[in-house]
């Protein structure tokens, strides 16, 4: 609760009334104030500062900067850790200020909007955030609703609105609204009703209110007179709405949360070597430290100059606290900083990418990928399961009506191999119109059973389903023409037919049907059309018999072939009936609080029973184009994968032959709970056989053939119900096993929601391991949380299964976790989204949401082909590069300055000056970032080599023995370069006479390293452009004006050295062969390895490309829009130069 309503609301239990025009009421509750942003003008630094202090790396560089302020331990000037910090921590700052500055002017935008509200009988415009409790507020057709507004008053005569949710669920079709039945206001600016509701909660579809007039009559309220905020008004020129619920008190606010924090998997293996190199760094400092103490007692004992004075307690402490901070430049705190920057840079890269661009979605704009994440892009790399939705994913969420069972036959043709009827329920020379009953009947059920409105005579629908079944039977003669809030008319052939609107009993996930009860104006009868799942509506059906038998076998046909089904019923309804249902529904409807939905459903239930078999209807969604060869190339990268779908049972598993999640070859497997004795039971028969290699004999086997398809015939339709949806009788599929070839390559696994949750509750670890072995998985009949639940168990590693919780509780924070990627595009899928590793959106007919709440959103499935494969293989290949050089580069320095106190009797001075310290990490890390345009292969070979990404999903870029590489490497260079710098001029005189002593000595080294650096980075590069090849070679030049314009500057201490010591041709000869040195052996070795021992990548990198079948041909460049918001006009090269 807010803040305002802990103060005058009450407690938890008491209501909140709402009267408009009351003071009281307007000034206890908060104002409709909307603040999304994080920070305020006061609260930035304080806030951003604590957040950023927060991660341990950016502590550890704070104890650094702190230590570095005391004197008499600080080897080097303070400045050389506090400016590095200090920019570090202000370029994040910026960042942050900046992303929160958007927020604010969205907050800014939203806050000023002007609305009409009614104040003191007279009609003012006042800006949204000025709105209070009670205010009567006045909405037109198009804007977007201020608060939640109880629904008063409409400009439709029926009292009718309608609102857009897509803001909320996802979904773009149109929700109807209704004033209070039976309430008539005539005077908005005088009504005085009360509205008597719960406290605010998430509950976006329940509004349990009422509603108390003056003259002590009372209405029921419930989500149907409700318009939430963030919302628009659409169909409806104007409401009048009584604000209940404003700022974050409104359903909007109440639901809004921060997405879940992702760590990339790059940025906790680097977290857990820091802590290596850190550790590393104590042994050090403490070494050297004791070393120190001991030369100071012993060979240094008469070097005054080397004694700190004060107690030997105290001498003992400093020595090594000065190492502790000589070799703080282990740990590099640009490496965050550079490595941040490339991932900006890397998801700008996908969103230019023209193969993942879609014209067709949001025409003519079209629809590009976009990074909404820039932290994850390396985990692209690394995905080793996929979990997806099927509808609107997998298909297109494109309905047609292709088939239907009517009167103990099929009807519907040319759907493959699967039927082929020679009636269409299209073609009316098969029916007599005026004589054939049962299909008049069936078309008028399409035409009235729905929630569709006309919009400028375009039908407008909550769902593709309900759309394409009005198009039906507007097909079979019957067309839907109007609607209001209490009559629905059709067309009948010619013949126009009214019917008043009693009641409609609404779908929702949990009852899986809707009904609509009419009464046809002409006769008078009253009838009950419903709809629905063949789970919910046959056991609603009146008998059984031949006809259900019949029906059983007609829906697995059409399973069988992928199609979506509803089974549709009708009853008639006496008038003495009706109104004693009525009456009791109403007293229902009464009830206040969460109950009043359980006792609603009561009283529907009274009423739709006994229902007459109308028939079945077979809607086809068809695949996307491209997902079976999508599919089949992801798994041959090595990614398995598991579809949820809410789909039955035998439209999952032809979609998974259809889309290749179940080729040939595999063995089928399908697991049903009966008891949780006979699942176990299963479980392990199934492990032991599966771990074995055998292919599991048990339970019942039906042998087939790919390219054909037939399921096992029931004996009746309960045993359907049983394969389709998991309820009833179990024992026909307790454990079924399907071979899909006569060989054996592995195993697909087939299970429905009701054995999931019991897996999930009881069994996690063995279904785990179990899944493992699969080579996918299919669950059926899944509700959105255990699709979470299942994307949980996905992640979670084998032996943290039982630790995690995975259904019940959050993942345990420490542990390791296999990396998962969920992607889909419905509301409904947003849950799994988050909790995936990389959640990934698909732009589609089901909304917004899921793209919204993804890291990545794509408009085609196709499209995860280029992200995962391409995209995902070079983030991943370069993030690994660029953070181990980071260390590698900062060890070059930090190994000197360890080894350089050898020559100093172990004193903890610094062998480099202050300045050029500064700068290693900061200006003369140029190279560095350059390497994010480098490409380990071409795309069109990444795409044509799906093999290749195994590389980079087992970690070969990144693991403890690479980054050990590195840091050896660095120690060995900087060990060498000191020494010989030492040998070769610590006792020789320059050109002009002069003593090459610390400070040219310093410089020759450091001159060595900078020539190391474009070297290691051109060696270590697998592709150039101009651009890399600029920001590589401008390094040296831009080093050598640097040190000249710093030793230019009369009264610094470095004063005429650089130029002194540059100018001498033996420097130079000293440099070159040097840096030969080091690169000549290093060279040779790797041109021997790739010609002799080539690796996977070096191997493929000598074959010819392939063009990048994605890629669109010039005609297609030619066929896309490149104005300047058009991805085409982003950049000027291909993509493969991008």
């Amino acid at each position: 609760y807010s803040f305002c309503t802990l103060l005058g609301g009450g407690g938890p239990m008491s209501e909140r009334r709402v009267t408009p025009g009351d003071a009281d009421c307007a000034h206890k509750y908060q104002t409709n104030l909307v603040v999304n942003s994080k920070y305020t003008l006061w609260s930035f630094i304080p806030l951003n500062i604590y957040e950023q202090f927060g991660r341990p790396l950016n502590l550890y560089f704070l104890l650094i900067a702190m230590l570095q302020l005391i004197s008499i331990i600080a080897p080097v000037n303070p400045l050389s850790t506090i400016i590095p910090l200090v920019f570090a921590f202000s370029l994040t700052a910026i960042k942050e200020g900046l992303d929160d500055r958007e927020r604010h002017r969205e907050d800014a935008k939203f806050n000023s909007r002007k609305y009409e509200v009614i104040h003191e009988g007279v009609l003012r415009p006042i800006e949204s955030q000025e709105i209070r409790v009670g205010d009567i507020v006045k909405v037109r057709k198009g804007d977007e609703i201020p608060c939640d507004l109880f629904l008063l008053k409409s400009s439709d005569e029926d009292g009718l609105a309608y609102i857009r949710t897509d803001n909320l669920d996802g979904e773009i079709d149109l929700k109807p609204r209704n004033c209070v039945e039976g309430l008539v206001v005539d005077n908005v600016f005088a009504f005085r009703g009360t509205i008597v509701c719960g406290h605010p909660d998430q509950k976006l579809y329940t509004f349990n209110s009422r509603l108390e007039m003056p003259d002590g009559s009372s209405h029921t309220v419930s989500s149907m007179q409700l318009l939430l905020q963030s919302c628009f008004l659409q169909n409806t020129d104007w409401v009048y709405g009584v604000a209940v619920y404003t700022g974050s008190d409104t359903k909007c606010g109440q639901n809004k949360q921060d997405p879940p924090i992702k760590w990339a998997g790059v940025d906790r293996q680097v977290s857990h070597y820091a802590i290596f190199v850190f550790i590393f760094q104590l042994t050090i400092a403490f070494s050297m430290g004791i070393a120190g103490n001991v030369v100071l007692d012993t060979k240094a004992k008469d070097a005054w100059y080397l004694h700190l004075g004060g107690t030997k307690a105290y001498e003992y402490l400093v020595i090594p606290m000065r190492f502790f901070l000589l070799t703080s430049v282990m740990i590099p705190i640009s490496f965050k900083v550079i490595i941040d920057v490339s991932k900006y840079y890397i998801s700008l890269v996908i969103g230019w990418d023209i193969t993942m661009f879609d014209p067709d979605i949001d025409a003519p704009k079209g629809s590009p990928a976009k990074a909404n994440s820039t932290a994850l892009a390396e985990d692209l790399g690394q995905i080793k399961c996929i979990l997806t939705d099927k509808t609107g994913t997998l298909t297109d969420n494109i309905m047609e009506f292709k088939a239907c069972s009517l009167n103990g036959e099929i009807c519907g043709g040319g759907h493959g191999t699967v039927f082929n009827p020679s009636i269409s329920p299209f073609d009316m020379g098969g029916f007599d119109s005026r004589k054939d009953a049962p299909f008049m009947l069936f078309a008028k059920v399409l035409a009235l059973c729905h929630s569709v409105a006309l919009e400028d005579g375009e039908l407008a629908a909550s769902s593709p389903d309900e759309e394409a079944l009005v198009k039906a039977a507007a097909r079979m003669r019957v067309r839907f023409t109007a609607r209001t809030k209490n009559v629905i008319t059709i067309d009948n052939d010619g013949a126009e037919e009214t019917y008043d609107i009693l009641h409609t009993m609404e779908f929702n996930s949990d009852r899986k049907m809707m009904s609509l009860l009419l009464r046809q104006q002409m006769t008078g009868q009253i009838i009950l059309l419903s709809k629905g799942a063949d789970d919910k509506l046959i056991a609603r059906m009146e008998g059984g018999g031949e006809a259900i038998t019949l029906l059983g076998k007609h829906l697995s046909t059409f399973a069988s072939a992928g199609l979506r089904t509803l089974v549709l019923g009708h009853r008639t309804v006496a008038e003495d009936v009706y109104e004693k249902w009525a009456a009791r529904l109403d007293t229902a409807q009464k009830v206040t609080g969460d109950k009043r939905d359980e006792e609603v459903q009561k009283v529907y239930d009274t009423l739709e029973f006994g229902l007459k078999l109308v028939g079945a209807t077979a809607i086809e969604d068809k695949l996307q184009d491209g997902v079976p060869e999508t599919i089949s190339k992801l798994r041959e990268a090595g990614i398995n994968f598991w579809m949820l779908t809410g789909d039955k049972f035998e439209t999952a598993k032809q979609i998974s032959r259809s889309c290749g999640l179940w080729t040939a070859g595999e063995t089928l497997v399908t697991l049903t709970y009966e008891s949780d004795t006979q699942l176990q039971t299963d479980l392990k028969k199934l492990l032991d056989k599966v771990q074995a290699g055998d292919s599991p004999g048990f339970g019942s086997t039906v042998n087939e053939q790919y390219g054909t398809f037939s399921v096992t015939n029931p004996t009746s339709y309960e045993d359907t119900l049983t394969q389709d949806s998991g309820v009833g009788s179990t024992s026909s599929r307790k454990l079924e096993v399907v071979a899909g070839g006569d060989s054996d390559e592995g195993y697909v696994l087939i299970v429905e929601g009701k054995t999931v949750e019991h897996l999930l509750e009881k069994f996690v670890k063995p279904f785990k391991t179990l899944c493992l072995s699969m080579n996918s998985v299919i669950c059926c009949r899944v509700t959105p949380s255990q699709k979470a639940g299942l994307t949980r168990m996905a992640k979670t590693d084998l032996e943290h299964v039982e630790d995690a919780g995975c259904f019940t509780r959050p993942l345990v924070r420490g542990h390791t976790y296999t990396k998962v990627l969920s992607v889909g595009d419905g509301g409904n899928d947003v849950a799994m989204i988050q909790e995936a590793t990389v959640g990934v959106g698909i732009v589609g007919k089901e909304g917004r949401q899921a793209s919204r709440a993804a890291d990545y959103s794509i408009a085609r499935f196709r499209f995860l082909q280029p992200l995962l494969l391409v995209h995902g293989q070079y983030s991943y290949q370069r993030s690994c590069y660029i953070v181990q050089y980071c260390f590698y580069k900062s060890m070059l320095l930090a190994i000197i300055q360890i080894m350089y106190n050898n020559y100093a009797l172990y004193s903890g001075v610094s062998y480099w000056n202050s300045l050029l310290l500064t700068t290693w990490n900061s200006l003369f890390a140029v190279p560095v970032p350059f390497y994010v345009f480098d490409k380990i292969l071409p795309r069109g070979k990444l795409l044509a080599n799906p093999s290749l990404y195994k590389q980079s999903q087992k970690g070969a870029a990144l693991s403890g023995w690479t980054f050990l590489r590195f840091i050896a490497t660095g120690a060995l260079q900087g060990i060498l370069c000191l020494v010989l710098t030492l040998v070769v001029f610590g006792d020789s005189i320059s050109k002009d006479a002069q003593p090459m002593d610390f400070q040219p000595c310093f410089t020759i080294t450091y001159t060595v390293l900078v020539m190391i650096q474009v070297w290691v980075v051109i060696l270590d590069s697998h592709s150039m452009t101009a651009i890399n090849l600029f920001g590589i070679f401008s390094m040296p030049p831009f080093y050598l004006a640097f040190i000249a314009a710093y030793a230019a500057i009369p009264f610094l201490e470095y004063y005429g050295v650089a130029g002194r010591v540059l100018s001498d041709p033996a420097v130079w000869l000293f440099v070159i062969l040097l840096t030969l040195l080091f690169f000549v052996p290093i060279y040779a070795y790797r041109a021997w390895n790739e010609n002799f021992r080539p690796n996977s990548f070096q191997a493929t990198r000598r074959r010819k490309a392939p063009r990048d079948p994605l890629m669109p041909s010039p005609h297609d460049f030619n066929n896309l829009e490149t104005s300047p918001s058009s991805p085409l006009a982003r950049h000027d090269s291909p993509v493969e130069d991008a």
